[in-house]
């Protein structure tokens, strides 16, 4: 548990800006996050530097205001897929979580 308070709060603002994004992006009709015969991670690693490269061009307020938290997402994206499809799993079957390394 984070006990300092300025950044539960930072983490709490900045998750529900992911949140919202996605929302937005689902509303768009974007799909299959989570779902390697949509998209394989493979794939989403090999285009990340192509779909983010040119965020360092875009003017700061569409940096600070959208790219950054598709960056975010686009990472829990990648990090469910190689990590979180465990985590849950474990969850379900009633197990305590994964340990770092596991």
């Amino acid at each position: 548990m984070i006990r300092e308070k300025l950044l539960r709060e930072a983490l709490k603002d900045f998750t529900n800006a992911m949140a919202r994004r996605l929302s937005e992006k689902e509303r768009e009709g974007y799909k299959g996050w989570n779902k390697e015969n949509v998209i394989t991670t493979k794939t989403l690693l090999m285009n990340a530097h192509v779909d983010f490269g040119e965020v360092w061009q875009k003017p700061k307020s569409a940096f600070i205001d959208e790219y950054l938290v598709d960056i975010a997402n686009f990472m829990f994206m990648v990090w469910y897929r190689v990590y979180g499809k465990r985590v849950m799993k474990r969850r379900q079957e009633g197990l305590p979580p994964l340990r770092d390394g596991e």
